[in-house]
């Protein structure tokens, strides 16, 4: 099932991106997924704010594993701009997502894409466009399963992901915890 996911295209939000980079594994995005790895103009500009995340962006795309793409067409563009913070708009019942979230959402919801991404936001919003999302949590996971790293190397990544300032369901207090929930979750996307 996971070899399903991995396969796809996928666009990264930066939270994700900060995860991975703060933590010292940034490259394992890359090797988890074997489809294109995207991100768009927003989240290259939202994850350029801090030094060691803008450095391992800049060398992904120097190196070709990371693709920048824009939002175009009518219809990408005005989905973006109605539930981007950045453009109000006077509809209310309209969820607004920060520029790099709604931007990410969009270009997955219109591109078939897989999103990554942390923020429940574009999670909750995803569902509805039916576009499945995976978190950093759901990454470890995979990797793990794919034994690209060890369950003991995942409890490091988890706690160092928390430590510099993840937001991770406070039910987990380590990795170990998700498991039961990932292994569903997992099955859950299979069905789809």
């Amino acid at each position: 099932m996971i070899n399903i996911i991995t396969s796809g295209d996928v666009v990264i939000d930066n939270t994700t991106l900060s995860n991975f980079s703060l933590a010292g594994v940034f490259d394992l995005l890359n090797d988890i997924f074997h489809g294109a790895k995207i991100i768009t103009i927003s989240v290259k500009t939202e994850s350029f704010v801090i030094t060691s995340v803008k450095q391992d962006v800049e060398l992904a795309l120097k190196s070709g594993w990371l693709e920048i793409k824009e939002l175009y067409g009518i219809d990408m563009l005005s989905e973006y701009y109605t539930i981007s913070k950045n453009y109000p708009t006077k509809i209310s019942n309209v969820p607004k997502l920060g520029d790099g979230e709604a931007a990410s959402l969009i270009y997955a919801k219109y591109q078939k894409c897989i999103l990554i991404t942390d923020d429940n936001g574009p999670k909750k919003l995803a569902r509805k466009y039916g576009i499945v999302t995976i978190g950093s949590i759901g990454l470890l996971y995979m990797a793990k399963e794919m034994g690209l790293i060890s369950l003991e190397r995942c409890d490091e990544l988890f706690n160092l992901m928390r430590n510099n300032g993840a937001f991770f369901p406070k039910k987990y207090r380590s990795f170990s915890d998700c498991i039961s929930d990932l292994e569903f979750k997992f099955m859950t996307v299979e069905k789809r």
